[in-house]
């Protein structure tokens, strides 16, 4: 059995080594090119994984926000229903963003929903 790689990818080596969002460059650039949904254009929605909304309101969306104009509004999903809920919203998307493990955003790349 192979040995998992344990080196940094180059997107978390735009933050601290102990910042606690290493996601955070992939969130930023997914937030920049979603826009906002029709319900308010001042609004981002962003699935987060439960464990990670703190995070997200503490480190990332502060100066996101200032930055940029928005409001940042967090919705606690993890991974495998995030996946779902695009699945089932095609079309009509409720959310903006995902914060979403690399498998289940590939299984939706697959499917033309990403």
């Amino acid at each position: 059995m192979r040995r998992r790689d344990r080196r940094r990818s180059p997107a978390a080596s735009l933050l601290p080594a102990a910042s606690p969002l290493p996601a955070a460059p992939l969130l930023a650039a997914a937030l920049l090119a979603a826009g906002c949904t029709a319900d308010d254009p001042n609004e981002l929605v962003i699935a987060v994984p439960p464990g990670r909304i703190a995070d997200l309101e503490t480190t990332f969306a502060p100066p996101f926000e200032a930055a940029h104009g928005v409001r940042i509004v967090p919705v606690g999903l993890r991974s495998a229903d995030q996946a779902a809920r695009v699945r089932v919203e095609r079309g009509n998307p409720s959310l903006d963003a995902l914060w979403i493990d690399a498998g289940e955003a590939a299984l939706l790349a697959r499917e033309g929903l990403l």
